[in-house]
């Protein structure tokens, strides 16, 4: 008798661990990132994003839309609103527009990102020691999202933006800037989904049990002897 009724019990604790593990508020670190001077790092939103940072730094909602143009470790391309995503330690960068011509050198830490100019007409050169991937944004349209700056960490709500909003996180300090970023899950739903299918499951499993044991059989009205 102990042993029939092991099983079901089980299974209700394991339903009652999984329950309490899915309730119970959890975080994700999404990335250590290095900000150097006029540099950003692009964040896809999800759930409720934490940010720390060692210094003062600014963050904007945007929904984006990009489309791939170029990518090597040199390229020459008619552009007109990039946005570059460097994988090396280094970037050369020359942007020109019929008699003006910027050029500029930048120094990563990780890698990073760079939006260099407002939308125009552009011939962009860049050549780096890694990776390059240029992007046209074809969309940057504001997100009013919620936003909690405090003297602590910012957070950021997430769960009522569309999947193309992302986290534009920019240093304006001349100072490298290290931001740390953290997705906060309020609730486990698959694991929640789970839980209660375990103690469902050992409730069945327990009444059946005792349904046998008590010799009424698995249904209701169904003997264990034949009637004479």
């Amino acid at each position: 008798m102990r042993f029939v009724a092991l099983p079901p019990l089980l299974l209700l604790i394991l339903g009652a661990v999984l329950l309490v593990y899915s309730l119970i508020p959890s975080e994700s670190i999404v990335g250590n990132l290095v900000l150097e001077n006029g540099t950003y790092e692009i964040v896809k939103c999800q759930s409720t994003m934490i940010l720390q940072a060692n210094g003062s730094l600014c963050v904007d909602l945007r929904d984006m839309r990009l489309r791939e143009v170029s990518r090597g470790s040199s390229i020459n391309e008619l552009v007109s609103f990039p946005l570059l995503e460097v994988r090396g330690s280094s970037l050369e960068l020359i942007v020109s527009n019929y008699d003006a011509v910027w050029s500029r050198g930048y120094y990563f830490s990780d890698g990073g990102s760079l939006i260099p100019v407002e939308r125009g007409e552009w011939n962009l050169s860049a050549s780096s020691d890694g990776q390059i991937t240029l992007y046209e944004i074809e969309g940057y349209d504001e997100v009013g999202g919620d936003l909690v700056r405090s003297d602590g960490p910012i957070r950021v709500a997430c769960d009522s933006v569309s999947d193309r909003t992302y986290l534009i996180l920019y240093n304006p300090s001349q100072e490298p800037l290290r931001v740390r970023v953290l997705a906060d899950h309020d609730i486990n739903v698959y694991s929640l989904s789970i839980s209660i299918g375990l103690i469902l499951a050992a409730l069945l499993v327990r009444r059946y049990s005792y349904a046998i044991g008590s010799g009424r059989g698995a249904f209701t009205g169904a003997g264990l002897y034949p009637h004479s």
